[in-house]
């Protein structure tokens, strides 16, 4: 007998024993609800059996005294029989019929009756009174017989919680011992022992996934291995480029130093000409700043020093007038009329650098792409607690440029844009933006285009 027919077997007796269980209840739940009536038929029973049996005796027996003696044995009545006048048997000393009515419990007796009875050759007189019967009888048999049923209910359900125990609750123990193991990740101990029911399937499949699972697990942590190989590998590479960078930048210092130097002899030379000494200072105070610059970028690269741009209470205003004056020489070169709208001083909370980068990148998107000749206005306003920057300048075409991607990374008009910008500009204004929570937009309006950056004055105030 195969799997299948085991499992349909044990199925089936399962069906048929609760069925069983079923009917037996019933059957009780009838009997007990009945006895009462079925007391009351007993007792009809048992009246019509000994009136039939004393009426026999009457019409058919020989003797008839002896009979009813006999059946008296055996049955609870008492009779008085008369042939006439002569008492032919008599079960009790008064045989008076008239006096036998009035001494009569009713409470006793269970029928009571006065009639005759003619067998062709003697003409009876019968008073019959039949007293009821001893219920001790009835319920010893009743109680025997509820006993037995819940004997076999017992037995019964014993049965169905050892096949319940064996087919249901130690697959589903086993099942739970295999998703313990599998928690724990002891999937060598995943597995089903035994395949006798349906319910083992359960662990059976389970057993395979956890296989399936641990090959899985096994490659996954090979993959790992391998990109950790390979992440570490990439972690040297960008060290040695950084520190290469960080070497490169330090070198920088070296000829700005030495333009310096020659800045300030040429100075010495070029004493009686104001307008060198004018273009000699700009430059000096350009490799000042340059200097800075490069300074600060050794700050950040350098990992040992832990470099922090701490947010800071700045004057706005002041930062964007001394980067526009690094643009002025540009500015002027394309002929640019450059105005700023702001108050004299707007503050607020930014890191010096990120806002310094904000603002460099906004003026130098517009003296690159702004038309020669044309006009460059950067406005600084204070909305509700916000700092709103709005540069604006002339373009007269702007067919190329995509409005929705400006802010991409490595975003370029045309081809020939790839050699004049980065294209990493716009995209660093709207990441910096968004770390302050801020918005920005970049829209066409009337002969130009308009950048517009919304970001809180009182930004980290709460951290600080």
């Amino acid at each position: 007998m195969n799997g299948r027919n085991k499992k349909q077997l044990w199925r089936t007796a399962f069906y048929l024993i609760v069925v069983f269980y079923i009917v037996i209840v019933i059957g009780l739940a009838v009997l007990i609800f009945n006895i009462p009536m079925l007391y009351q038929r007993s007792e009809q029973q048992y009246i019509d059996d000994t009136k039939e049996r004393i009426n026999m005796i009457l019409q058919t027996g020989d003797d008839v005294a002896g009979e009813l003696r006999q059946l008296k044995g055996s049955a609870d009545f008492d009779i008085v029989v008369k042939d006439g006048e002569m008492v032919v048997f008599s079960t009790v000393v008064e045989t008076d019929f008239s006096e036998l009515k009035i001494i009569a419990d009713n409470n006793l007796l269970n029928y009571y009756s006065v009639y005759e009875v003619n067998n062709g050759t003697d003409d009876y007189q019968i008073w019959l009174a039949i007293y009821k019967m001893a219920p001790q009888y009835f319920f010893e048999l009743t109680m025997s017989v509820i006993v037995f049923g819940v004997t076999i209910l017992s037995l019964i359900m014993t049965v169905l919680i050892i096949i319940m125990f064996r087919k249901l609750i130690m697959p589903i123990r086993r099942l739970q011992t295999n998703i313990l193991n599998l928690k724990d990740y002891r999937l060598a101990e995943v597995s089903s022992k035994s395949n006798q029911v349906e319910y083992d399937n359960l662990s059976a499949e389970l057993s395979e996934f956890s296989d399936d699972l641990q090959e899985k697990m096994q490659l996954v942590n090979d993959n790992y291995s391998s990109l950790e190989r390979s992440l570490q590998k990439q972690e040297e590479k960008n060290i040695y480029q950084k520190r290469m960078a960080s070497a490169i930048v330090h070198d920088l210092k070296t000829p700005i130093n030495v333009a310096m130097i020659q800045a300030e002899r040429l100075n010495k030379y070029l004493a009686d000409n104001p307008e060198a000494q004018k273009i000699l200072t700009d430059l000096e105070n350009l490799e000042i700043r340059l200097m800075g610059q490069v300074n600060d970028v050794l700050q950040i690269m350098n990992e040992e020093t832990g470099f922090n741009d701490h947010v800071q209470r700045i004057d706005v205003v002041k930062v964007a007038k001394g980067i526009l004056e690094l643009f002025t020489t540009m500015f002027e070169e394309r002929q640019l009329s450059v105005a700023i709208d702001a108050p004299e001083h707007l503050f607020g909370n930014f890191r010096p650098i990120e806002l310094k980068q904000i603002l460099h990148n906004i003026i130098s998107n517009a003296c690159q792409y702004a038309d020669t000749g044309g006009e460059f206005i950067l406005s600084f306003d204070e909305i509700d607690h916000q700092l709103v920057i709005a540069a604006y300048n002339d373009k007269q075409n702007t067919s190329l440029i995509d409005f929705n991607h400006v802010f991409d990374l490595f975003y370029h008009m045309s081809d020939d844009d790839i050699h004049f910008g980065s294209g990493i500009g716009m995209y660093t204004i709207k990441s910096m933006v968004q770390q302050y929570n801020g918005s920005c937009q970049f829209m066409p309006v009337e002969n130009g285009v308009l950048l517009k950056i919304i970001l809180p004055l009182n930004w980290g105030q709460e951290d600080e």
